[in-house]
Formats: structure tokens, sequence, C-alpha cells
């Protein structure tokens, strides 16, 4: 069996949705650039959608507040 990653790219496969999409993401993200995550967002489509930009936060558990 593979590795889910492996077999899923969420950005070319899925777009659209019958349930609404939030999209989270650390304002400090490095692994997951925000350009990135725009693309995606935009092209969503579904009922409802938001992506919320979390202040003070990296890719991880709280990595841009250990590390300050």
């Amino acid at each position: 069996m593979k590795p889910m990653m492996a077999t899923i790219n969420i950005g070319k496969d899925y777009y659209q949705f019958k349930i609404p999409v939030y999209l989270i993401q650390g304002e400090q993200d490095i692994l997951t650039p925000m350009e990135t995550t725009k693309v995606y967002f935009h092209k969503i489509q579904e009922p409802k959608k938001q992506m919320i930009l979390v202040p003070n936060a990296a890719h991880g558990f709280n990595q841009a507040v250990l590390n300050a």
C-alpha cells in the first residue's frame, strides 16, 4: 500500500465539493506558501468556502510560538 500523499494530489484532483470548505493556514507557514493556498482556494467550487489565516502560527502545532 502506498502512503496517502503518494496517491492524492489535492491541488489537481479536488476542486468540487458538496459541503462547505474551510482552509486554515498559519500566517508564518513556510511549508505551504500562501500563494499556493490562494490559487487552490480560488479554484474550489462549493456551496460555501472560507480561508482562515491564523496569526503567529506556522505549519504545525505552535511552531512559530515555540521558535520565538
